[in-house]
């Protein structure tokens, strides 16, 4: 079973959406676990290796090998912040 590495900022980005938003958020993150390509799931462009997938209007950026799967970002998807903060991580 893969383990899930969620970025610190990812728990206090959840805690300002709504609870539904946020259990739905986390059961796709989960999900992913067991596919780590999900149907939906899309190769980001200029980011080698790295995944985005939606869940109504949020979306989950995640990169992923054998072992272990990373949520970097999890924001609005038509928020152009979420990526703004993606080019500052990296």
């Amino acid at each position: 079973m893969k383990e899930i590495i969620l970025e610190k900022r990812i728990i206090k980005i959840l805690d300002r959406y709504p609870e539904n938003h946020q259990r739905k958020i986390k059961n796709k993150i989960l999900a992913l676990i067991n596919n780590s390509v999900t149907n939906g799931s899309k190769l980001l462009v200029g980011y080698h290796d790295f995944y985005r997938c939606d869940i109504g209007e949020y979306r989950i950026i995640y990169c992923f090998n054998e072992t272990t799967i990373y949520v970097i970002l999890v924001g609005k998807g038509n928020d152009s912040e979420g990526y703004k903060l993606l080019k500052n991580i990296f």
